[in-house]
């Protein structure tokens, strides 16, 4: 079962980033996508960022529109049940992740904008959850310690509750990889990494054969790190 709905959303993945932007037949080029239980129903959803445009100063892509869907059967395409406008936001990534521990899955967005405490534009870490048909917020930060590349939501320590694992950069142009944990109002700091070359992009998270959750990072093709976190430690091999 889980091989199969894997190969679906390979499938539907494959299909939608080869779609171009000004594809009228399905939906404007999209920008991210993930697949969970966004709304609480018992059923994995589909949520898409489509559309938009580039920020050149910033060589990033974003989306003006969020479109959750129902999951489709083989060979059909997704249906649109609600869709929301954000242009305001400037969305580049969505996630789905379990901050809290408390069984719903909160809904991440990367989105590129200044803040009231900040006015420069610039990547933010923003969270929601899907109520009533909308996004309501969660927690909208300004910044993280420091700038940061991306983020990854993921178990490492394997308490049930997804840690942001974030990749974030020095004055002199090299890289840490940090982690936070959610903690009533926000997250805090836990844990950061030594230096490292940049770049540095998130390949993929899961579970080693001993059950220990892991998160691998890779610097362009040069040495792929497996990076691990145990008491609170970060260990990266």
């Amino acid at each position: 079962m889980k091989t199969a709905k894997l190969c679906l959303i390979l499938t539907l993945t494959l299909l939608l980033c080869l779609l171009s932007p000004d594809t009228d037949s399905f939906w404007p080029g999209v920008v991210s996508l993930c697949v969970g239980d966004a709304d609480g129903d018992g059923l994995d959803d589909m949520l898409l960022l489509t559309g938009g445009g580039c920020l050149e100063e910033a060589g990033l892509r974003y989306a003006d529109m969020l479109l959750l869907c129902d999951m489709p059967k083989a060979g059909q395409a997704p249906v649109v049940r609600t869709s929301l406008d954000l242009t305001r936001l400037r969305p580049l990534k969505i996630q789905l992740g379990d901050i809290d521990g408390d069984g719903r899955l909160e809904i991440a967005l990367c989105v590129y904008k200044e803040t009231t405490f900040d006015p420069q534009p610039a990547m933010r870490p923003f969270f929601y959850r899907w109520e009533d048909g909308d996004l309501a917020p969660v927690w909208r930060g300004s910044r993280l310690a420091r700038p940061f590349d991306d983020y990854r939501l993921a178990d490492l320590d394997g308490d049930g509750r997804a840690e942001l694992v974030s990749v974030e950069a020095l004055a002199d142009g090299g890289r840490l990889i940090c982690v936070y944990r959610w903690r009533d109002f926000g997250f805090e700091w836990v844990a950061e990494s030594n230096a490292l070359p940049a770049p540095l992009t998130f390949e993929t998270s899961g579970r080693s054969v001993n059950r220990k959750p892991f998160v691998i990072v890779r610097n362009g093709n040069a040495r792929r790190y497996t990076v691990r976190l145990e008491n609170n430690e970060l260990t990266i091999r």
